[in-house]
C-alpha cells in the first residue's frame, strides 16, 4: 500500500506510474503463474483468478461511483489486483488449455479459430469501452465488468475440466454424455422411445 501510495502522489504523471505499475505487477504475476500453476490446478486458479479479477474491478468502480475524499488510491490498488489476477490466470492459462485440450491432427486449425476468437473479443471490448464510458461512466462500466469476470467464473465452473495429470483421451471423455442424460435442446427433433 505504501509504493501505491507513492506512486499516486509522484511528480511524474498519474498515467505513467500506473503503467509502469502495471507493467512489474503483470510480470510478477506472470511469473509466480508459471511456478503454482501445476500445483493449484488450471480450473481453480481460472475460477479463482477472474473472481479476484471482478471483486478488484467491483471495489474500484464503488470508489469512483462513491468519490470519497482521500482514496484517489483506492482505484489504482484496484487496477493492480485486477492485473494481478490477470496475470496469474485468466491471461496465460486459457492458451495453455488450448494446448491441452485440443487433439494434434485438430492442432493448427483448433489454434487458429481460438486464436481469431481471442481477437475478436479483445476487439470488441476494446471497441465497446469508450461507447460504455460516455453514457454510464467509469465506475458502472467497471461494474459492468465485474459482472462479466463472476460470469467467467461461472461458466469455468460449470464447462471446464481440470486437465492438470489428464491425457487428452481423458479429457475427450469429459465432453461426452453420460449415460441417461439428454443433452439435446429442441424436443421436436428427439428420437421417439417406446
Amino acid at each position: 500500500m505504501v509504493l501505491i501510495s507513492l506512486l499516486a502522489e509522484s511528480p511524474r504523471s498519474e498515467g505513467q506510474s500506473t503503467a509502469i505499475s502495471e507493467d512489474i505487477t503483470w510480470s510478477f504475476s506472470e511469473r509466480v503463474a508459471s511456478a503454482c500453476v501445476d500445483r493449484v490446478g488450471r480450473r481453480p486458479l481460472m475460477i479463482a483468478t477472474s473472481l479476484l479479477g471482478g471483486a478488484a474491478e467491483a471495489v474500484g468502480a464503488l470508489f469512483l461511483l462513491a468519490d470519497i475524499p482521500g482514496s484517489s488510491w483506492m482505484p489504482m490498488a484496484a487496477v493492480l489486483v485486477f492485473v494481478s489476477a490477470y496475470g496469474l490466470g485468466v491471461g496465460p492459462i486459457p492458451w495453455a488449455l488450448m494446448r491441452e485440450m485440443v487433439p494434434t491432427p485438430a492442432h493448427s486449425l483448433g489454434s487458429a479459430i481460438c486464436s481469431f476468437w481471442f481477437s475478436v473479443s479483445s476487439f470488441g471490448m476494446s471497441f465497446a469501452f469508450p461507447y460504455l464510458l460516455e453514457p454510464a461512466g467509469l465506475g458502472a462500466t467497471l461494474l459492468l465488468f465485474a459482472l462479466a469476470d463472476v460470469a467467467m467464473a461461472l461458466e469455468v465452473w460449470a464447462f471446464l475440466p481440470e486437465t492438470r495429470g489428464r491425457s487428452l483421451a481423458d479429457l475427450q471423455d469429459s465432453f461426452k454424455p453420460r449415460a441417461g442424460t439428454d443433452i439435446t435442446l429442441n424436443k421436436e427433433n428427439r428420437p421417439q422411445s417406446c
